[in-house]
């Protein structure tokens, strides 16, 4: 029986493997398409869909639970939450997926051979739910395509050592603002949604 398929709201992301999967050099984790979809609690759909995810994950019984807490750079809660899609590149027969279907915001196929959707990118995500017994168990969340609403053009970067010199101004950062994550939203002080979902 086909899994149910949903539709995120509109929202930002990072970390977007969409045409070549996240390979690990090491062999430790599997090979993944992947997103991360950021949830700001003060967007109403964005609690909705975090509400709808605890849901099915309570329901699993198991421990991993999908939706998490948004970390800065220095692994700071940065008061907004996160949440993983994700798609195995090889399948259980060996064989290899192609690249996750990808559409523009009128509904038109994208073919470019090489990741392209970079951070702060605004999407909608198509996913479905599953639950898994392995390792204590818990609720995987399938990636099964992405519209994109807003493009941020990924560029790949090279890290140096620090050194005395030019500085160029700070940008602003990806998610502005920084809500306290000990602080309730105006949303959450007035909506029923379930409080605490990370």
């Amino acid at each position: 029986m086909p899994l149910e398929k949903f539709v995120t709201p509109k929202g930002k992301c990072e970390f977007i493997y969409l045409q070549k999967p996240n390979i690990d050099p090491e062999g430790v984790y599997r090979d993944r398409y992947k997103i991360n979809f950021i949830i700001d609690k003060s967007n109403k759909e964005h609690m909705e869909l975090a509400a709808h995810i605890t849901k099915l994950f309570k329901a699993t019984k198991g421990e991993y639970n999908p939706l998490k807490p948004h970390l800065d750079k220095e692994k700071k809660p940065t008061g907004y939450g996160v949440v993983t899609f994700a798609s195995n590149y090889e399948y259980p027969d060996g064989t290899k997926r192609g690249p996750i279907p990808t559409v523009d915001s009128k509904g038109n196929k994208i073919e470019r051979p090489d990741n392209f959707v970079g951070h702060g990118s605004v999407v909608r995500v198509n996913w479905s739910a599953t639950s898994f017994s392995q390792n204590k168990g818990g609720l995987s969340l399938i990636l099964n395509g992405v519209q994109i609403i807003e493009l941020v053009e990924y560029e790949n970067t090279v890290e140096f050592s620090e050194e005395e010199g030019y500085v160029a101004e700070k940008e602003e950062p990806l998610f502005s603002g920084n809500p306290d994550p000990r602080k309730k939203s105006a949303l959450e002080e007035e909506t029923s949604l379930p409080k605490n979902l990370w």
